[in-house]
């Protein structure tokens, strides 16, 4: 399968600014958050930040996706150099792009959040990181799962705060909460919320 050009330039973006991205196994319901260390004419070399525990499992699984911001990269098989994750890009299984609008991942050194009263007490207020926001939504991180997080729940004004300064005020309902390790191997949750 041949990619686009503008999936080519997704990839290199992501390589050049460092951004994180999503590499799972479908024999695990964790995913592994990793950067792209080189860019091939055929494959990707992924920082291996999958645990100890789970590479067995991983090397079990019959299918391996990665995600960059809203395009998936489906393969039936990966390898090592070694050290890192070989992500073939030819002989991909499939591509799902689900791109209806242009994501935007911060840099490293960007403080964005988001602030809202807990929707349960109306007066605990939440502060959590934003992992990357469009037009149509956000998702951000937590520590911890919650019942927040079920989809459905709706927050209500909430604050897209950069650097100090408030960026957007909305409504935002909960699509989706998945648990991710971090490269230093911390759990997190990423939670999906639509605008509203």
């Amino acid at each position: 399968m041949r990619l686009d050009e503008s999936t080519i330039d997704l990839i290199r973006q992501c390589y050049n600014k460092k951004h994180f991205i999503f590499f799972s196994a479908d024999s695990l319901k964790v995913v592994f958050q990793t950067q792209i260390l080189v860019v091939r004419e055929n494959s990707l070399i992924l920082a291996n930040t999958i645990p100890p525990e789970y590479i067995a499992d991983v090397m079990k699984a019959d299918t391996f996706v990665l995600q960059i911001q809203m395009i998936q990269f489906i393969a039936k098989s990966i390898s090592s150099d070694g050290a890192n994750i070989v992500f073939p890009l030819e002989e991909l299984k499939n591509v799902e792009d689900s791109r209806g609008a242009k994501r935007f991942l911060f840099d490293n050194d960007e403080e964005v959040v988001v602030e809202v009263l807990n929707p349960m007490d109306d007066e605990t207020l939440i502060k959590k990181n934003v992992i990357d926001i469009s037009s149509t939504g956000i998702s951000i991180r937590s520590k911890i799962d919650s019942k927040l997080y079920t989809p459905g729940i709706l927050f209500k004004n909430m604050k897209v705060i950069i650097d100090g300064k408030i960026y957007n005020k909305c409504n935002g309902r909960v699509v989706y909460k998945r648990l991710f390790l971090d490269k230093l191997g911390q759990s997190y949750y990423q939670v999906g919320l639509r605008f509203e």
